[in-house]
């Protein structure tokens, strides 16, 4: 197949993105990427470093050089599909697949597009580009940003046929903002399934040093940084970007780290789950009774759920009456950030319901009161709670 025809694809989609610093060799991560189990869910929030760690394993099993060729040219040869929204619509991700392994392997994916070409369904193409596959003694499909196809139901069950129908010869790698909605998961055998998740790609404290100074950063600044940002990769990019050495800001989350967060986080989701949080951001640690409460409103665990399975930065606790949940510091500071400057009103009538909530807590409700930038408020609770805090 001439390259021509892979024109409508970007190389960015049918190969390993272009790295422009040195990678930081994580090997830890690396060595599980070599395990040799035959799926591998990598699953961590947006900017944790999923697609460049995989960009990195690719690019350490290449002979050398850069070029497609050299895909083809380690044991195991790596196909790099990155699914984007386009691919809802099954014909195009079984087009887009089918190009990826072209692109990679010479040869693999032609007949499963001329296939759709000459108006077959996606799935007989499916069927061809898999037994092409089957041909091989050994290859990895590695299939990056999984969470683009997430509820659509047509693009999710070619992944899950996908899954179920894997050759033996065929490694299969996704990566996604949260765990795939796929049944076949369930079927694979524990030792032929890893899971890499987002506490294996937190960055360790040498990892961080060794980023953070390629920009510049002393080392004397890791230990503060990798605390803010609890080892998010994106965290400690933005802060070396914006700041570079100055670690005063961590007070307050960068313009730059909110923008992103919203752009590339909150925005995508359902209006439901986006309100839910910005608003429940205001709380610190809550369970579904609080938020119910101070939100008024009667789904809040049908939205700490949805918060769950689309994978964002929060901690789940054992609280006393159900699970609690927090958001990351930076997360949770970028939502509140965003609120307060979008619904002013709304951010107030929220902390202050939250201080009426927790008047047996002088510390929550003091801890509200002062987000109002309200003198006299905050006077007046100082009165209540003054006493109990005296004999504290």
């Amino acid at each position: 197949m001439q390259t021509a025809d892979l024109a409508k694809f970007p190389r960015s989609k049918i190969g390993p993105p272009h790295q422009p610093r040195a990678p930081i060799e994580r090997r830890r991560l690396l060595e599980q990427l070599d395990s040799g189990a035959q799926l591998v869910l990598v699953i961590a929030p947006a900017g944790s470093g999923k697609t460049s760690l995989l960009a990195s394993w690719v690019n350490e099993h290449k002979a050398g050089g850069g070029t497609a060729a050299d895909i083809n040219s380690s044991e195991r040869p790596f196909v790099w599909y990155g699914l984007d929204p386009s691919d809802q619509d099954p014909a195009r991700m079984v087009d887009g697949l089918a190009a990826a392994a072209e692109f990679s392997l010479p040869g693999a994916g032609a007949a499963a597009r001329s296939m759709l070409a000459g108006g077959a369904g996606p799935y007989a193409a499916l069927a061809a580009l898999l037994a092409a596959f089957e041909q091989m003694t050994a290859a990895t499909l590695i299939l990056d940003n999984c969470h683009h196809i997430n509820g659509a139901r047509s693009a999710e069950a070619i992944l899950e046929h996908i899954t179920r129908n894997c050759p033996p010869s065929l490694r299969l790698v996704m990566s996604s903002r949260g765990i795939p909605l796929l049944p076949a998961l369930s079927a694979v055998a524990s030792g032929q399934l890893r899971t890499i998740g987002r506490d294996d790609l937190q960055f360790r404290t040498d990892e961080a040093s060794v980023l953070l100074a390629q920009y510049g950063l002393p080392e004397a600044a890791v230990p503060e940084l990798l605390r803010s940002s609890r080892g998010w990769a994106m965290g400690l990019l933005l802060h070396a970007h914006t700041h570079m050495g100055n670690v005063t800001f961590l007070q307050r989350p960068s313009e730059a780290l909110a923008e992103y967060l919203m752009v590339q986080v909150v925005d995508s989701l359902p209006d439901l789950t986006r309100k839910f949080l910005l608003e429940s951001a205001l709380l610190g640690t809550f369970d579904a009774a609080t938020a119910d409460t101070v939100l008024e409103r009667s789904d809040s665990w049908v939205q700490i759920d949805s918060v769950v399975r689309h994978g964002l930065f929060l901690d789940v606790y054992a609280g006393s009456t159900g699970p609690a949940v927090r958001y990351h510091d930076l997360f949770g500071e970028a939502l509140a950030e965003t609120l307060r400057r979008s619904a002013p009103e709304r951010f107030i009538a929220i902390h202050t319901r939250a201080c009426e909530f927790h008047s047996d807590d002088p510390h929550r409700a003091l801890g509200h009161s002062a987000m109002l930038a309200d003198p006299v408020h905050l006077a007046g609770q100082l009165d209540i709670f003054l006493p109990t805090l005296r004999r504290q």
